[in-house]
């Protein structure tokens, strides 16, 4: 078996020592001497998967340490927010009642409201797929309630995840309309979400690509993502003038979302600087890791692992 290089003490507790101590967050540059100058150990898989365990956390990545850092480094320091899952489910007194208890049982946060006058416009804003029928249904709650997820860490994204989306189904299966996820701005009616839970419970882990990522931001210059951060990684971004004439980005998005959340793992880890290709005939990607400065860092979309831009392989 070849051997793996394993830091001792851990890069990433050297790294939010150098952090704390400085009171900023560092810089590239800081960061790339603090791991050249860390002592670093070749040992087997099985030993490092081990200090793995008794650590509670993946060490940052040697081979890429700039965007992996930022994958611990909220979590290390407590400088900056961490993801938070945030359900909106409209429905009526039953609903808001079942809601309370159950996310008391579950250790959720729960805040209630009373009928909101733009909620069917904010579904459609959300996802124009909408039936005028879920639409009108939707506009005659009286009751809504807005489940809250602790804050979590990238490693804890996945059943975080899981958990709110089946948190959701139970919901919607005693009274509620409709899911829009404040978190990432996407909604859902209710056999739609329901659909995408029973696909998870049969291990699908894109299905929960589908319940709380939204692929089709565009601002004036861009297209991005906004939610890879309630699944723990970062999100995706691409100039608009990096794409070829006519090119359908939403397509690329959830093709390279699709691949990151089944195959990319610590075993064979996505870095920045990989290139990517939706299908043998389609354009080559190289992606280059970069922070998020999309949206302010206390805002919910705000995604703490930073985000891939895309740029064309044989760019410099």
């Amino acid at each position: 078996m070849n051997p793996v290089p394993v830091f001792i003490p851990p890069l990433a507790t050297l790294l939010a020592k150098a952090e704390l101590s400085a009171n900023r967050a560092l810089t590239a540059t800081e960061v790339e001497a603090i791991r050249d100058q860390a002592v670093c150990l070749m040992k087997s898989a099985d030993e490092r998967d081990l200090l793995t365990e008794a650590r509670g956390f993946r060490d940052v990545d040697a081979a890429d340490w700039w965007a992996d850092w930022h994958r611990l480094r909220v979590q290390l320091t407590g400088r900056g927010y961490r993801p938070k899952i945030v359900l909106c489910v409209p429905g009526d007194d039953a609903m808001a009642d079942t809601a309370l208890q159950h996310t008391t049982d579950q250790h959720l946060e729960c805040e209630l409201s009373s009928n909101h006058p733009r909620m069917a416009r904010a579904f459609r804003i959300a996802n124009a797929t909408l039936s005028e029928e879920e639409l009108e249904e939707i506009s005659e709650h009286t009751r809504v309630a807005y489940v809250l997820s602790p804050n979590f860490n990238a490693d804890d994204a996945e059943a975080m995840a899981r958990r709110l989306l089946e948190t959701g189904a139970f919901l919607l299966e005693h009274g509620g309309l409709g899911i829009k996820q404040e978190s990432s701005g996407v909604a859902h009616p209710r056999a739609t979400w329901l659909t995408i839970a029973a696909s998870a419970r049969n291990g699908s882990r894109s299905a929960l690509l589908s319940a709380y990522v939204n692929f089709n931001v565009q601002r004036e210059d861009e297209f991005s993502t906004c939610g890879m951060h309630l699944l723990g990684r970062p999100d995706l971004i691409v100039a608009k003038s990096q794409l070829p004439e006519g090119f359908a980005v939403e397509p690329l998005f959830r093709a390279f979302a699709a691949y990151v959340m089944e195959e990319c793992g610590p075993a064979k880890p996505l870095r920045s600087g990989d290139t990517f290709r939706a299908e043998p005939q389609s354009p080559c990607w190289r992606l280059l890791w970069e922070p998020c400065t999309s949206y302010a860092e206390d805002d919910f979309s705000f995604n703490c692992f930073g985000r891939y831009r895309f740029l064309p392989a044989d760019s410099p």
